[in-house]
């Protein structure tokens, strides 16, 4: 478990020995973080990695930026030396959630790499998750089979997942809690209704900074995250212009077998002529789709933090916010102001909910 700062180079390097040209991760400032290693300490522990013929220098353009980089890639012989340290870590031991675990079974579990789970483990041989527990967030509340799926999306072939979910059942809190477990990068894109394609893909070059080549935006998108271990994400998609939807339909057939991934966090109401996917795809396994639910009646009144509530008062929250988490988090606050906002309830029923909140049962 005692890695030496030229081991976690070695093991950085080698998880990018797939890119074909430079990227931001093999350089030394990628180095750095990747490997968690100082800054000021890559230079000779490269310089060591070169001399025993483990690493190699290359020039590269970034995202086709116009100023070459000096950027690193693994040998033949340091990939061999990466497979063979990457075995004896995955079979090291680690605590985790109060039990002994093998290094690759955290590593599953949260989908990153058994080198950003060597990265946190503190002292006490104990790992340290990488987000906070998710009952802790308003709207993680019973999200941990979902947060499961989508980690075993991202190992996954499929280049597509789609999550749906009506207004307040936590899509976005979903999404941003699985990016800040991804390994690589991510660019997070919010839609609105009317999105289209020319605006999309300028904000979408302007977050992940590729460079559009021969005029053609999309093309270059697409090669971007064929050729780069990043995670894309649009939020809030719901009813968008045809040019938007006929290009994601005509990008998943790229995608497959690329280093990115595309996640789409969308309105369950979304229409058919928005939907850019067919079943077919769905079967074969190029798109997943993840449907979101209320919490459970036993969710909502953890949520609420009511533990002496009236069991018919909670039954009646229950019933008239289906178990929405926003929702449940807005009754919680007795904030009338944004529940009025946020929903479709009329202001006795939203008086009505806040009033169900602080009615205690009977003793």
């Amino acid at each position: 478990m005692n890695l030496t700062a030229s081991e976690r180079i070695i093991l950085h390097v080698a998880e990018h020995w797939r890119a074909t040209g430079a990227i931001a991760e093999l350089t030394q400032k990628g180095i750095a973080s990747g490997a968690g290693v100082q800054r000021s300490h890559v230079p000779r522990n490269l310089k060591r990695l070169i001399s025993e013929g483990h690493i190699e220098t290359a020039e590269g353009r970034i995202g086709g930026r116009a100023r070459k980089v000096i950027f690193y890639r693994i040998t033949e012989a340091g990939l061999r030396q990466a497979r063979e340290l990457r075995e004896n870590l995955r079979k090291s031991k680690v605590v985790h959630g109060g039990k002994e675990m093998t290094v690759d079974d955290v590593a599953t579990e949260f989908a990153i790499s058994p080198l950003a789970v060597a990265l946190r483990i503190d002292e006490a041989g104990a790992f340290r998750p990488p987000v906070a527990a998710l009952q802790e967030v308003p709207g993680l509340l019973e999200r941990e089979s979902e947060i499961a799926q989508l980690r075993k999306w991202s190992r996954e072939r499929s280049p597509v997942m789609v999550v749906y979910g009506a207004a307040g059942m936590g899509k976005t809190a979903l999404g941003k809690a699985f990016i800040s477990q991804h390994a690589g990068t991510h660019a997070w894109m919010d839609l609105h209704d009317g999105a289209n394609l020319e605006n999309t893909l300028a904000d979408m070059a302007a977050a992940l900074g590729f460079e559009v080549r021969g005029g053609d935006a999309g093309r270059s998108l697409v090669d971007y995250l064929k050729s780069h271990s990043v995670l894309l994400v649009l939020d809030s998609y719901h009813q968008v212009s045809e040019d938007l939807v006929d290009f994601l339909s005509t990008i998943i057939e790229d995608l497959k077998g690329g280093a990115g991934k595309l996640l789409v966090l969308a309105q369950e109401t979304t229409p058919s002529y928005c939907r850019f996917y067919d079943r077919a795809e769905v079967s074969r396994g190029d798109v997943r789709e993840l449907h979101l639910k209320g919490l459970t009646i036993e969710g909502c009144k953890k949520m609420l933090g009511s533990e002496h509530i009236d069991e018919e008062a909670l039954k009646r929250i229950y019933l008239l916010t289906k178990g929405t988490p926003l929702y449940i988090d807005l009754i919680r606050r007795g904030d009338a102001d944004e529940l009025r906002r946020r929903s479709r309830f009329s202001s006795a029923e939203i008086r009505l909910l806040i009033f169900s909140k602080g009615v205690s049962a009977r003793t």
